[in-house]
């Protein structure tokens, strides 16, 4: 929350975040993009709550962390999860 509390509301905010959390962690696991690819992850909700939510995932830990900008206020919402067997968030899934 630190972090998007200092975060510019213009900057690629799950590059920067991830970068922050790399650096504070040993095993720098948060990534931001799919594998060998510079395309971003990004939710597939379709839930206007999480639409278009930028994602951050890290695999040693099995955390999913997802954050939305929200362009009237500039402000973010952040939403995370544990991954147990799935690769999304319980609600993420569009049901």
């Amino acid at each position: 929350m630190r972090i998007l509390e200092k975060s510019d509301p213009n900057s690629d905010i799950c590059f920067e975040v991830k970068e922050e959390m790399n650096d504070i962690l040993i095993d720098s696991a948060y990534v931001d993009t799919k594998e060998d690819s510079s395309i971003k992850l990004t939710t597939p909700s379709k839930h206007e709550f999480l639409r278009n939510s930028c994602v951050l995932i890290n695999n040693t830990l099995s955390h999913r962390v997802l954050i939305k900008k929200d362009d009237t206020l500039g402000t973010f919402k952040l939403f995370s999860c544990y991954l147990e067997k799935d690769t999304l968030c319980p609600y993420e899934v569009n049901k």
